[in-house]
């Protein structure tokens, strides 16, 4: 082949990339002309219906519609409208929905930083007590006589100190992190008892009727050393309605565990309008973990719960479930108390035995098993209680069917002959 046809052929070949080319854009643009008929369409159609709103009788547009009382709740929508109604989902909420973006992880405290940070505020308050100490003419080792509630106590300055601190204690933390771990969790003046009915009606008589709340001033007027963290999440947890969780939340719960783990409750309740941390880690644990089982329990599950039982005692049934894998908190302390524990009678029932459970019942009601346990005293468990009334209940009606059958089958007396 001479040079002159090889350049021909070569030349043939660009036109023809050339050709395929010019068609693929055709196409593109073919592809961008329908989306602009189709949005002309829509927004056609869209001008016709208000058209046909604005030439609506004017007193039956312009009606006045009742204000819908808002139900003041945590998390999103966060717009809406007078009458209740929010905006549809766009884009970027539908593929949210289905794939929760990543938030940034949080580290959780160790036992081990949070005695080092206890370590280092006490050092650090002990100096500056100790000079106060000496600049009023006292003793220099007075401040060794103090209580560690009194040593730790003392904040004014730290945010200014926690720079220097955490370099030097925890070189791994921020100054920033330091100050919200100590402020809202170790501090030794922080009350962290379990929130009374009491607390919680108050709690809620404050926030009450406030279109802003501050925290902090709620934690002063409720007067019982809360934080203002603390109030904000006992309002939360109550605030929040108790549901059932659909299938659509099982779904985003599994896909939001798989993300962040099974230690980042916080991260995993935000990929949920209304859900907890607790909510999230309750239904996980309870319902949904792989791992968790039911059923009956092996004797071998049987064996190690009676162990762990040996070794820790029945109480703390949260750290006893680690002993038996798969069972939960609850499924451990129902074996427990049910069954395997030494304690329980498991004889027939005595008819004094259920004479009393008759008479208990009639006084406290159907309902209080646990009481009526008490109340017997006789190593029979409330689940026991409760099962050995239904029979009892069962017996009763098939008593008096008999009694009457028999009472109708009676050989009626003979008339006398005459």
């Amino acid at each position: 082949m001479t040079e002159e046809s090889c350049e021909r052929h070569a030349s043939k070949l660009q036109v023809l990339e050339t050709l395929l080319a010019n068609q693929k854009f055709q196409n593109k643009l073919e592809e961008h002309l329908q989306a602009i008929r189709h949005s002309k369409q829509k927004n056609l159609e869209i001008q016709r219906r208000i058209n046909a709103l604005c030439q609506q009788d004017e007193k039956i547009l312009y009606l006045p519609i009742p204000e819908k009382k808002q139900e003041h709740h945590f998390g999103p929508p966060f717009f809406v409208d007078k009458n209740g109604s929010v905006p549809p989902d766009n884009e970027d909420t539908i593929k949210n929905l289905n794939n929760p973006p990543p938030f940034p992880k949080s580290r959780r405290w160790s036992h081990a930083e949070r005695n080092t940070l206890r370590t280092a505020i006490r050092e650090r308050n002990m100096r500056i007590i100790a000079e106060k100490n000496m600049a009023e003419g006292c003793p220099f080792d007075l401040v060794t006589k103090y209580k560690d509630s009194i040593i730790l106590s003392e904040s004014k300055g730290l945010a200014d100190d926690l720079p220097e601190l955490a370099k030097k204690y925890l070189p791994n933390r921020t100054p920033a992190e330091c100050f919200i771990q100590w402020i809202n969790n170790d501090h030794p003046l922080i009350n962290k008892e379990s929130w009374s009915q009491e607390e919680s009606k108050k709690l809620q008589m404050l926030v009450k009727g406030r279109k802003s709340v501050n925290w902090q001033q709620i934690a002063l007027e409720l007067g019982n050393t809360r934080n203002a963290i603390s109030c904000f999440k006992e309002w939360k947890r109550q605030s929040i309605p108790r549901r059932k969780w659909t299938k659509e939340e099982d779904q985003k719960l599994i896909r939001a565990v798989s993300m962040y783990g099974e230690g980042n409750w916080q991260q995993v309740a935000h990929c949920f309008d209304n859900r907890t941390g607790q909510q999230c880690l309750h239904r996980w644990t309870k319902t949904l973990s792989p791992i968790r089982k039911t059923g009956r329990w092996s004797a071998k599950e049987d064996e190690l719960l009676k162990q762990a039982v040996l070794l820790h005692g029945p109480k703390n049934w949260v750290k006893l479930q680690q002993y038996v894998p798969g069972r939960t908190d609850v499924q451990c302390r129902e074996r427990w108390k049910n069954v395997l524990d030494s304690s329980i009678k498991k004889d027939r029932w005595l008819p004094e035995e259920d004479e009393k459970l008759l008479q208990f019942v009639n006084e406290f009601g159907k309902n209080q098993w646990s009481r009526i346990s008490k109340e017997l005293n006789n190593g029979r468990t409330d689940n026991q209680c409760r099962r050995r009334y239904l029979q009892l209940n069962k017996k009763r009606p098939r008593q008096r069917r008999e009694k009457t059958q028999l009472l109708t089958k009676s050989p009626q007396p003979q008339q006398p002959i005459i």
